[in-house]
C-alpha cells in the first residue's frame, strides 16, 4: 500500500469516527433534552401515614393517625426534638400544641368558640375563651393560683360558690 492510499484510507477513517461522533452528540443532546422536558412531578400521593427521621433513624415529624382512646380516630402532625420530646403537635380536631423546654401554648376551638392557654414550667399563667354568648380571660400566679379574671357578661355569683377555675377540681 503506497503513502497516499494509506493517507486517504487514514482520511476517510477520519471523516467516519467525525461522523460517528456527531451523531452520538446529536442523540445524547436528544436525550437531554427530552429528559429535561419531561414533568416527573408526582400529582397525587395516597399514605396512611407519613414520617420523616433524621440521620440516626429516629422519628422527628410524623403526618397521619394520632394515638388516640378507642373508638376516636384522629389524624394530625406531631414533631419531636433530638431527644424524642413532643414539640408541636396540630389535629383534625382543630387544636395546636406546642412546647419548649419551661413553656407551652394551646389553642382549641370548636364549633361554641375558641380557648387559648399558656404555660410556664407545666403551671397554667393564662386562660382565655371565648364563644357565642361570653367571653374569659384569666390569669394565675406562679403557683398557679388564679390571680385575676374577667368574664363577660358578668355572672352575678361570688366567687367563693362558683368553680371558674378550670384547673382546680
Amino acid at each position: 500500500m503506497t503513502t497516499d492510499q494509506r493517507i486517504e484510507q487514514l482520511e476517510r477513517r477520519c471523516r467516519f469516527l467525525t461522523a460517528g461522533l456527531a451523531a452520538l452528540a446529536l442523540i445524547g443532546g436528544g436525550v437531554m433534552f427530552c429528559g429535561a422536558a419531561q414533568n416527573n412531578v408526582v400529582k397525587e400521593m395516597r399514605v396512611e401515614s407519613l414520617e420523616i427521621v433524621d440521620g440516626d433513624g429516629k422519628v422527628r415529624m410524623r403526618l397521619g393517625r394520632m394515638e388516640a382512646p378507642k373508638p376516636h380516630s384522629i389524624f394530625g402532625l406531631v414533631a419531636h426534638d433530638a431527644s424524642g420530646r413532643l414539640r408541636i403537635s396540630l389535629n383534625d380536631l382543630g387544636q395546636l400544641n406546642l412546647t419548649t423546654r419551661d413553656g407551652s401554648a394551646s389553642i382549641g376551638t370548636s364549633d361554641n368558640g375558641a380557648v387559648l392557654q399558656l404555660s410556664s414550667v407545666g403551671t397554667p399563667r393564662m386562660l382565655a375563651a371565648a364563644s357565642a354568648d361570653h367571653s374569659s380571660l384569666m390569669l394565675y400566679d406562679a403557683k398557679g393560683e388564679l390571680a385575676w379574671e374577667q368574664i363577660t357578661p358578668r355572672f352575678n355569683v361570688p366567687r367563693e360558690q362558683r368553680n371558674a377555675d378550670p384547673f382546680k377540681p
